[in-house]
């Protein structure tokens, strides 16, 4: 499985989920706008790989159970680290499990990667991940020239 950046814990499993027209985006009716904007990244990628406009649902967890062949954005708010996320790919369903909208679109992410590779046919799996770092940043490479200070600025 050749992933980017690669994922923390990454387990295998038996079977396959089949992104189909029957597949919908399921998501918790307490998450934000944010998620609903990286659901439909999710869509528009999906739609490049197989050609298919999965339809975006909002479900109510006290509603009782969820349907099957979906792919469910499950807010965890036990999880304390915040860019973190757990993806399930189960025959009958995938899960994205996170506590923030970065986590969701973390996990959003592998599983377009996920989808690209397979064209719709995704292994079952279970990915659990988190950045290794906690700030993010660029290295700027002066070695190669001469640069005064006042020519870097910061974005």
């Amino acid at each position: 499985m050749y992933l980017i950046p690669l994922p923390r814990k990454v387990t295998a499993q038996d079977g396959f989920f089949l992104v189909d027209h029957n597949t919908a985006i399921v998501l918790d009716e307490a998450q934000d706008d944010n998620v609903l904007e990286t659901v439909k990244l999710l869509q528009r990628e999906i739609k490049k790989v197989i050609a298919i406009t999965l339809p975006i649902k909002k479900f109510l967890r006290s509603a009782g159970n969820l349907a099957e062949n979906c792919i469910y954005f499950q807010y965890d708010n036990t999880d304390t680290r915040n860019e973190a996320y757990l993806l399930t790919v189960r025959p009958n369903k995938i899960t994205v499990t996170a506590c923030s909208n970065r986590g969701f679109l973390y996990g959003a992410a592998t599983l377009i990667q996920l989808c690209k590779i397979s064209r719709g046919e995704i292994g079952c799996v279970d990915i659990a991940d988190e950045p290794s770092y906690s700030n993010r940043g660029y290295m700027l490479d002066v070695s190669r020239g001469t640069w005064r200070t006042t020519g870097i600025s910061l974005p």
